[in-house]
C-alpha cells in the first residue's frame, strides 16, 4: 500500500512539473512571438519614416538611430528577462525532480526497514513458542493450539488425550554428571518422545524435563493406554552418552477430553494430578485421572492449609514416650512426638499430617518448633533439679538438607540453656542412604556438638551396610513390624537377631520398637537387644507425667533402693505413666 502511494506521488510530481514547464514555456514563446513580430513591424515602421524624415529635414537621423538603438536594447532586456524565466523554471522542475527521487529513495529504505522488522517480529515470535534445547514447542505454543484441537474434538465429537510426562530423579544426572550432559540428555530424550508419537501429534517441552503429548483422534482409551506404554518403552531404552549409558525412566499422567475436563485448564490441571499420583505410587507408571485422585488432592490442600494454620493457632504439642535399658528397666531417653489437636477437640494422627507437612515443606518449620518446645521442656525439669535423661527429635531429611542445622541446633539449645548432649536426633534408614556430602557434614557437625544420632524404623529399606558403616550414627531403632510378631515368627525373629548382629559388629546400641507384650521384652533381651520403647511400657504422655517421673526416679537414687531383677517386674513408676 506505501508503495503504490509513494508510486502515484512521484509520477504526479513530476507530470506537474513537467505540465508547468511546458504550459510556461508556450506562454513565453507566444509572448516572444508577438513581440518579435511587433518589434519587425515598428521596425520597418520606423526605417521607413527616417528615411522621409531624412529627405526632409537632414540631421534628425542621429535622433532617430538613439532612439532605435535604446528600442533595440529594451527588446534585449526583455529577451534577457524571458530567458531567466526559463532556466529558473528548468531550475525548479530539476529540483522538484531530485526531491521526488530523494523521496522517493527514502519511503523505500523506510518500506525496507519495516519489512526487516516485520520478519524479527516473526523470527522472534516464532522462538517465543519454541523450546531452545530442544527445538520443540514450549507451553506458550501449547497454550495457542490447544484450544484450536479442543474446538475440532468437539467438532467431530472425538477424543483428545493430553499426557503429562515428568521423567524419574532426573536431577541425579544433573547433579552428578552436570548440566551440560543434563542437556544433551534431554534434547535425546525430546527427539525420540517426538519419534514414538504420530505426526500430527503436539509434543511440547513445557521446562526442565516435563512434556507434554496432545494425542489427537483416538478411537478409545484402550488406544491412549498403548500410547503411554510406547513412550514408556522408548523413553526407558538407555542412552549412550560419552561412553556412559544412562537410563531415565518416565512417569505420566493422563486426562482425556471430554471425560476429565473440557478445557485446556481442566485437562492439564488433572493430567498434572494424575502425574503426582503415579509418582506416589512408585514412579515409572501412567496413570489415568480419575475423580477420587481429585478428592484426595483437595483433602491434603485442605488439610496443608489447616496444618499451617495450626502451627500459628497453637494447636500442635508435644508427647513424650520414654526408652528403657531392657537389662535394668529403667528408663534411659524420651522420645519427642507431634501431635496435632484441632480447635475442634479432634486428633489427628501422625500417619495423616506428618507425610503432608513432609511433602509442603512444612516439616522444617514444625521441626524446629518441636525442638524449641523439647529445648524449653529440658530447661523446665533443669529448674526442678531431677536428674535430665536425653530426648531424641525425629529429624526429616528436608530438615537436614537445611544450611546450617548444627549452628540452628546449637542457638536453640544455647537460648534454653540445655546442652546439646541432652538431645538425640533420629533419620530414618531411607533418609540415611539418601543422605549427600552436604547432609553427612551436617550429620558430623551434630555429633560434634555431643548430640547423638540414631537410625528409625531400621530394616524397613533397603540399607548398603558398605555404606552405613560411614555414616556417623550411634544407634539402631528396629522396626515395630519385626517386633510385633517375634515372638511367633521364626522369620521376623531371625532378622531382628541379624540387626543385633549388624549393631553390635558396628559398635552400635540397639533400641527395639513397638514393645508391646513381656514375650517380646523376654525374646528382645535373649537376643542382645539392649534398649527398647512401647506400650508395655508406656504410651506417649504428656511433659507434666514425665516430670512426676523424673521426681520418682530422683527420690530412687536418694534412697538406694536396689532394682529387682526378674523381667516379670514392672519398672519403678512406669505402668503410671499410662494412667495420667
Amino acid at each position: 500500500m506505501r508503495t503504490k502511494i509513494l508510486v502515484t506521488t512521484c509520477l504526479g510530481a513530476i507530470v506537474l512539473t513537467v505540465g508547468v514547464f511546458f504550459v510556461t514555456h508556450a506562454v513565453l514563446a507566444r509572448a516572444f512571438d508577438r513581440v518579435q513580430t511587433e518589434n519587425l513591424r515598428r521596425n520597418d515602421e520606423i526605417a521607413r519614416l527616417a528615411l522621409e524624415l531624412s529627405r526632409v529635414q537632414p540631421g534628425t537621423s542621429p535622433q532617430l538611430q538613439d532612439g532605435l538603438a535604446e528600442y533595440r536594447a529594451t527588446e534585449a532586456a526583455r529577451h534577457t528577462m524571458i530567458l531567466v524565466v526559463a532556466v529558473l523554471l528548468g531550475g525548479f522542475a530539476l529540483l522538484t525532480s531530485a526531491l521526488v527521487a530523494i523521496l522517493s529513495w527514502s519511503w523505500r529504505a523506510s518500506e525496507s526497514s519495516q519489512r526487516q522488522r516485520l520478519l524479527q517480529q516473526r523470527r522472534m515470535s516464532r522462538l517465543a513458542r519454541r523450546d531452545v534445547l530442544t527445538g520443540l514447542p514450549n507451553r506458550f505454543h501449547l497454550q495457542r493450539v490447544l484450544p484450536r484441537l479442543l474446538a475440532r474434538a468437539e467438532r467431530d465429537q472425538g477424543r483428545l488425550a493430553l499426557l503429562c510426562i515428568d521423567l524419574d530423579h532426573f536431577k541425579n544426572v544433573n547433579d552428578s554428571l552436570g548440566h551440560g550432559t543434563g542437556d544433551r540428555l534431554l534434547d535425546f530424550i525430546a527427539q525420540r518422545l517426538r519419534n514414538s508419537v504420530a505426526s500430527h501429534d503436539v509434543v511440547v517441552r513445557m521446562g526442565g524435563d516435563e512434556f507434554v503429548v496432545v494425542a489427537t483422534g483416538l478411537p478409545s482409551i484402550a488406544v491412549i493406554d498403548s500410547i503411554a506404554r510406547r513412550i514408556r518403552k522408548e523413553l526407558s531404552v538407555p542412552v549412550e552418552l560419552d561412553g556412559m549409558s544412562l537410563s531415565v525412566v518416565p512417569s505420566i499422567g493422563i486426562s482425556v477430553y471430554p471425560d476429565d475436563g473440557t478445557t485446556q485448564e481442566q485437562l492439564l490441571k488433572h493430567a498434572g494430578i494424575a502425574l503426582h499420583q503415579a509418582k506416589e505410587r512408585g514412579r515409572s507408571t501412567h496413570l489415568f485421572f480419575t475423580a477420587e485422585m481429585n478428592a484426595r488432592l483437595s483433602e491434603r490442600l485442605s488439610m496443608e492449609a489447616a496444618l499451617r494454620r495450626a502451627i500459628d493457632a497453637g494447636e500442635l504439642f508435644v508427647e513424650y514416650q520414654p526408652s528403657f535399658d531392657l537389662r535394668t528397666l529403667r528408663p534411659v531417653s524420651f522420645e519427642a512426638l507431634v501431635r496435632w489437636r484441632t480447635a475442634e477437640g479432634a486428633l489427628i494422627p501422625p500417619s495423616r499430617f506428618i507425610p503432608i507437612a513432609e511433602q509442603s515443606g512444612a516439616i522444617v518449620e514444625i521441626g524446629e518448633w518441636v525442638l524449641k518446645r523439647v529445648c524449653e521442656q529440658l530447661a523446665a525439669w533443669q529448674r526442678l533439679q531431677v536428674p535430665l535423661l536425653p530426648v531424641s527429635v525425629n529429624l526429616s531429611v528436608r530438615q537436614f538438607e537445611q544450611p546450617g542445622l548444627a549452628d540452628t541446633v546449637a542457638g536453640i539449645a544455647g537460648g534454653a540453656g540445655i546442652e546439646p548432649r541432652l538431645l538425640y536426633f533420629e533419620i530414618t534408614e531411607t533418609g540415611a542412604m539418601q543422605t549427600s556430602e552436604q547432609n553427612l557434614g551436617a550429620l558430623h557437625a551434630l555429633r560434634n556438638l555431643g548430640c547423638r544420632i540414631l537410625v528409625d524404623d531400621f530394616g524397613t529399606g533397603y540399607s548398603s551396610l558398605s555404606y552405613l558403616k560411614h555414616l556417623p550414627i550411634d544407634a539402631l531403632k528396629i522396626d515395630r513390624a519385626f517386633v510385633r510378631d517375634m515372638a511367633a515368627d521364626a522369620n521376623d525373629a531371625a532378622i531382628v537377631s541379624a540387626i543385633v548382629g549388624i549393631g553390635r559388629s558396628l559398635g552400635l546400641h540397639l533400641v527395639a520398637e513397638g514393645i508391646e507384650t513381656l514375650e517380646q521384652l523376654e525374646c528382645l533381651r535373649t537376643l542382645g537387644c539392649t534398649a527398647g520403647q512401647g506400650f508395655f511400657f508406656s504410651p506417649p504422655v504428656a511433659a507434666d507425667t514425665c516430670a512426676g517421673l523424673l521426681e520418682r526416679l530422683h527420690a530412687e537414687r536418694l534412697d538406694e533402693t536396689p532394682q529387682s531383677g526378674h523381667l516379670g517386674a514392672t519398672p519403678p513408676g512406669f505402668r503410671a505413666l499410662a494412667s495420667p
